[in-house]
């Protein structure tokens, strides 16, 4: 079997090591036993037009104009044993030997020197013609090489980042006092411009304590939408990787990745300064925004804020309000469920609300439980007292909002603008423009509320439906069911039944015309 070559400086070395163990009498050197394949730090010496390179291959080196040294320099401002070299490793030590000229490091005379990888040191003063300067080469291996440029390119990238980051954080808009929060509710125009949507609600409430919040709502927060809350600087760098893991991996937007704070920034700046094009130059403005905050507010301050100002559906705007509208009580006053249930709604509150869809509601509490037990927020005991419990609305609150006008057809504009443009239906604050005739609407209910109370219980029917459509595919009129407040299921729209020869009548119709 054929065997490589060998590196010259390691036969040089084991045959200089042969010789001395093989010499009789005192040794007067020690030369170094090296691993096949390792390389010995490199000693390189420059004198006016002269350069060499010397191989360390002792532990101890003498440098000086002597032909005694282990490193003659032959010029007039070095001494006869100028220095002394040390090495171990890839790391060496020089020591001036009481030299006439000394030792220069850096344009400054020094006695002693360790010395890495391209240290240079002269010996007498540089500017000299005849100083010797010596280059310490010691380079690490290259798997130690590859993982230094790595890190230096990281830190390069890194710096970059950081550097944009300073510039898009000055450019954001003066965040003390707080800007009037950008998001709200959705309103639904009919035809005329009349609002047929939720009506309006009392004045906002703000708490000036966290504490007043009670002792669920900061922490299903928390748990829900951000669980290193206190820990990051307003954007929290692994939940930011990991949403773009995802969205890489299922090509779209499924993962966010946004903190409170960012939420925060979102509501306050969403159309003057973030944007809501869903892009990564809004996420890159949101996430300047929320350094912003940060730098300004203390934790405490920007979660009491997000939780004074969020919006919870049908206009209450903060979790005082949702509480009061939703459960008839104050904050501090909700149950670990209702505070849950609250919560579940942040994601779409017009959509998620327990008054627009309380199945779904439900569903997303226990998602906000569940958490809050993984994170040991509360016990699995609690957890599951609280899934157990039924979650008593307001019932007076909830038939005053869907007394409004046409609570299907409100529904229903809420369902396709989800469908369409979900981001921007979950950030609210969009004016929908219908083709609702009020007129045929009322007119429409009145009739199906008097056909189900005259024939209703003759032909045991107790529900119905009615949708007017105009010539154009405009909907003039929809009523879904008898009553709103008893059932929201939309039967002219969610219904799926076999019409059987009901069209036939059109048919004939058409024919006979």
């Amino acid at each position: 079997m054929s065997q490589g070559k060998t590196n010259p400086i390691v036969q040089l070395t084991q045959a200089l090591s042969a010789v001395g163990k093989a010499s009789s009498g005192k040794a007067t050197a020690v030369f170094l036993q090296l691993k096949p394949g390792h390389q010995p730090p490199v000693l390189e010496v420059r004198c006016g037009d002269w350069v060499k390179a010397y191989p360390l291959l002792k532990p101890r080196l003498s440098l000086g104009r002597d032909p005694g040294c282990d490193i003659v320099i032959d010029s007039p401002l070095i001494s006869g044993h100028h220095a002394t070299l040390e090495w171990k490793g890839r790391r060496g030590r020089l020591r001036d030997e009481n030299s006439t000229n000394k030792m220069y490091k850096r344009g400054r005379k020094i006695l002693e020197t360790p010395l890495r990888h391209g240290d240079r040191v002269s010996l007498a003063p540089p500017d000299k013609q005849y100083a010797a300067t010596l280059r310490f080469l010691a380079p690490p291996p290259w798997p130690l090489q590859a993982l230094q440029i790595a890190a230096w390119m990281t830190g390069g990238v890194l710096g970059l980042i950081i550097a944009a980051i300073a510039w898009e954080v000055s450019r954001v808009p003066a965040v003390r006092p707080l800007p009037v929060g950008e998001a709200g509710p959705i309103r639904v125009l009919a035809a005329d411009g009349t609002e047929i949507g939720p009506g309006d609600r009392p004045p906002r409430t703000e708490l000036n304590r966290l504490e007043d919040f009670g002792p669920w709502l900061p922490k299903a927060v928390m748990a829900s939408e951000d669980r290193w809350f206190y820990w990051h600087p307003g954007v929290d760098p692994l939940g930011t990787l990991r949403a773009i893991v995802t969205n890489v991996r299922s090509g779209e937007l499924r993962e966010g990745g946004s903190t409170i704070t960012q939420q925060l920034a979102r509501n306050l700046l969403g159309r003057s300064y973030v944007g809501t094009g869903d892009t990564a130059g809004r996420k890159w403005r949101e996430m300047a925004a929320a350094i912003k905050l940060s730098l300004t507010y203390s934790k405490d301050d920007i979660l009491r804020h997000y939780l004074n100002r969020v919006y919870l559906g049908n206009g209450a705007y903060g979790f005082q309000d949702g509480a009061l509208l939703y459960f008839g009580k104050p904050a501090r006053d909700l149950t670990l469920s209702e505070a849950a249930a609250l919560v579940g709604a942040l994601p779409a509150p017009n959509r998620l609300n327990p008054f627009r869809n309380k199945t779904l509601n439900l569903e997303y509490r226990n998602r906000v439980l569940n958490r809050m037990v993984e994170l040991g927020m509360v016990s699995a005991a609690e957890g599951e007292r609280a899934r157990r419990s039924i979650l008593q609305l307001n019932e007076r609150a909830r038939t005053d909002l869907q007394g409004s006008i046409a609570p299907y057809f409100y529904g229903r504009v809420l369902d396709e603008l989800y469908a369409l443009e979900e981001l921007l239906a979950e950030e609210g604050g969009l004016i929908v423009e219908t083709g609702l005739n009020l007129s045929l609407q009322k007119a429409a209910t009145q009739a199906l509320q008097q056909t189900l109370a005259r024939e209703g219980t003759a032909a045991d029917i107790s529900q119905g439906a009615i949708a007017v459509v105009g010539d154009k595919g405009q909907i003039l009129a929809l009523v879904g069911g008898a009553d709103y407040t008893q059932s929201q299921f939309d039967r002219a729209t969610q219904a799926r039944r076999q019409p059987g020869s009901t069209f036939k009548i059109f048919a004939y119709g058409a024919r006979s015309e």
